[in-house]
């Protein structure tokens, strides 16, 4: 007997309207950052205190009002806070491969290959010196 799977359904994004509204009732209208007022006509958003990466919902309980400087200064704090244990997990780990590659000293010239150089420069010396004569 197969068992019944329930298709996963993830939760919208964006608040609504509706709650919107009836978190700005919640809050009465106070940044929760900040602690100011948000006056008439300035931007707001609907902050998650937990954020959606970090497992938390779309509830009442959950969103508060934040005026929009609040809100992106908060989001690149959380995005630092979530990024720097996953860098230092990959590094760990060996998943990140070095940003350079190792160089090599090289390979060790031999004195053979150096006296033929040699020879050869001096022989086209010899021999416009013997032309210039």
């Amino acid at each position: 007997m197969a068992k019944a799977v329930t298709p996963f359904f993830p939760e919208p994004r964006k608040a609504g309207k509706t709650l919107r509204a009836k978190v700005w009732l919640k809050d009465k209208g106070v940044c929760y950052r900040c602690k100011r007022p948000v006056a008439v006509g300035e931007k707001w958003d609907c902050e998650h205190k937990k954020a959606l990466a970090d497992g938390g919902t779309n509830d009442i309980e959950n969103l508060f009002v934040c005026h929009r400087v609040c809100h992106t200064e908060k989001s690149a704090e959380d995005a630092k806070a979530r990024v720097k244990p996953r860098r230092l997990y990959k590094k760990h780990n060996g998943i990140i491969e070095p940003k350079r590659t190792i160089q090599s000293p090289g390979f060790v010239k031999s004195k053979k290959k150096s006296l033929d150089k040699l020879q050869r420069q001096n022989r086209t010396t010899n021999i416009t010196r013997a032309i210039a004569l």
